[in-house]
């Protein structure tokens, strides 16, 4: 099985841009489902997915919501934190690789 650098097939050295491209592979390998990811004043920083399902994701995630159909996961990194909400309940082993790639991301690019 090819390691995940082998399977990326776009990237990028802007580190926004990046973030798009990992939520929207991310959003793609679960069926194009919403995904959010929020700063800890509630704010959206970046998604993929339709847009509904997106500020669905969004509105689950400043409530700490991982009610039948959500699931978030918390991202801290240099005294950021972060929320990472999902719609349809994706598992958490998935939602933490997607959390690994942002922590990756933010880390490498500046």
């Amino acid at each position: 099985m090819p390691s995940m650098s082998d399977m990326r097939t776009r990237r990028s050295t802007d580190r926004d841009e990046a973030i798009g491209l990992l939520l929207a592979a991310a959003s793609r390998s679960r069926g194009g489902r919403g995904m959010a990811l929020i700063d800890e004043r509630g704010r959206m920083l970046a998604g993929a997915g339709p847009a509904r399902e997106v500020w669905a994701a969004v509105r689950a995630g400043r409530r700490g919501d991982s009610a039948e159909g959500f699931r978030y996961t918390d991202v801290a990194f240099g005294g950021e934190r972060m929320r990472l909400a999902a719609v349809g309940a994706p598992s958490g082993r998935d939602l933490g690789r997607t959390a690994l790639g942002l922590t990756r991301i933010l880390r490498t690019l500046v």
